[in-house]
């Protein structure tokens, strides 16, 4: 089946660019000096050649956290009143 020109191209560039980032590496130049320091790259002091990428570890694919269920109801929270005056009786403490 023929495809455009079009097509092939962008189903090309970006495995040409990907090509290229990974090459990178390999036409930079070998000494070790700081970038930030000018000197590096090709050229007098010409910064051509872009800083280090750091790059993370690999994600982890963990099965997801337990959801457990509501907690059993039961009830409102009863209280320990003392005992204490009320109306000019004395009431016994008692749970309310």
């Amino acid at each position: 089946m023929f495809r455009s020109p079009i097509t092939i191209l962008r189903r090309a560039l970006p495995v040409a660019a990907v090509a290229l980032v990974a090459a990178l590496p390999l036409l930079a130049p070998s000494t070790a000096h700081a970038w930030w320091r000018g000197g590096w790259g090709w050229g007098g002091g010409v910064f051509i050649a872009p800083p280090a990428v750091v790059v993370g570890p690999p994600a982890v694919y963990a099965p997801p956290p337990v959801v457990y269920g509501a907690p059993p109801y039961y009830g409102p929270a009863r209280v320990w009143v003392p005992g204490h005056w009320w109306r000019g009786y004395w009431v016994r403490g008692h749970w309310a």
